[in-house]
């Protein structure tokens, strides 16, 4: 993520936040740092004791705001991305139903794997010990290009996005487990269908919208941003996940 991506995500979260009035502190903490200075033995300095004493006073008050909680989550999940609940409809309304999924050859240009590399802009990442992907495709948006790479159990998605990040509807039901690919954040969602987009500056990127069927692995590394929508299970997807880049 470029700075500039970086700091329009900050302006959206900061617009988000409620900020309360600002307590009267620093004669609450200077009183706590002198009783506990003359209550333990070795002495600390006064200035740890009172750094100490504004992080938790700032984790406190960061963690009171149900936006900020928000944000604090975002921020230590799985950069790029975003996942939300959609509305439960009020009792005796029907949902509107998700828009059938589509196949890869609708929505996307079959390419061979150097083509998409000229496309995209990098060399797709190839899972170890999983073989030639079945078909390579090629999605552009805007000035966002993405890769697909189709396995008999999985499509493999990879993008490396500069103003664009995906966000993730999930209808009641649908499951999602914060776990690690790597050592990394990364997002499981199964349990049913539900919808995948981009979105940019001006919100949703037209034509990004797309409803998943299957489960699906998400996550991010140095090199590449990935998506995983497949049959396999949890355990499996990582072990696949974790070969790659």
């Amino acid at each position: 993520m470029d700075d500039m991506m970086l700091e329009r995500l900050l302006e959206r979260a900061a617009a988000t936040a409620e900020y309360p009035a600002t307590p009267a502190l620093r004669g609450r903490v200077l009183a706590a740092i002198a009783e506990h200075a003359t209550a333990h033995t070795p002495r600390r300095p006064a200035f740890v004791l009172a750094a100490l004493a504004i992080v938790a006073i700032a984790i406190a008050v960061t963690l009171a705001l149900p936006s900020s909680r928000s944000a604090v989550a975002e921020f230590f999940g799985v950069e790029g991305s975003k996942i939300e609940r959609l509305p439960t409809p009020a009792p005796g309304i029907t949902p509107t139903p998700l828009a059938p999924a589509s196949d890869l050859p609708s929505i996307a240009m079959r390419v061979s794997l150097d083509e998409a590399q000229g496309l995209v802009g990098f060399r797709p990442a190839l899972p170890r010990g999983e073989g030639a992907a079945r078909a390579v495709y090629v999605k552009t948006y805007g000035v966002e290009s993405l890769v697909i790479l189709q396995y008999d159990a999985y499509d493999l998605w990879e993008m490396r996005p500069r103003e664009v990040f995906l966000g993730k509807g999930l209808p009641e039901g649908v499951i999602e487990r914060d776990t690690l690919v790597g050592g990394r954040p990364a997002y499981w969602i199964e349990g049913g269908p539900h919808v995948a987009l981009l979105y940019g500056d001006q919100g949703p990127v037209p034509g990004s919208e797309r409803t998943v069927t299957r489960d699906t692995l998400i996550w991010r590394t140095d090199f590449a941003f990935y998506r995983m929508e497949t049959t396999l299970s949890q355990a499996e997807a990582i072990r696949i996940a974790e070969t790659l880049p």
